[in-house]
């Protein structure tokens, strides 16, 4: 298996949906982990969420804020 991570972050929509699209093209599967909202023409198949602790003195907040967004997301990255 070969994994390829791609960070929503500092991407504007039309750099990650082309990016999306070269991924689509070669028939691969893909799953993106949002930091923040990123209003997308499409989601891909699987969405997980990646919050951002920084400006937080909690958990919780960030995590209810991205599932909040995406309320289907299947998982999440947590450091």
């Amino acid at each position: 298996m070969i994994a390829l991570t791609i960070d929503n972050d500092w991407a504007c929509k039309e750099i990650v949906e082309d990016t999306l699209g070269l991924i689509q093209s070669y028939g691969c599967k893909k799953t993106i982990f949002f930091t923040n909202e990123l209003k997308l023409k499409e989601l891909p198949e699987e969405v997980a969420i990646h919050p951002n602790f920084e400006n937080s003195d909690n958990f919780e907040d960030p995590i209810k804020d991205l599932k909040s967004v995406f309320p289907n997301s299947l998982g999440s990255i947590i450091f």
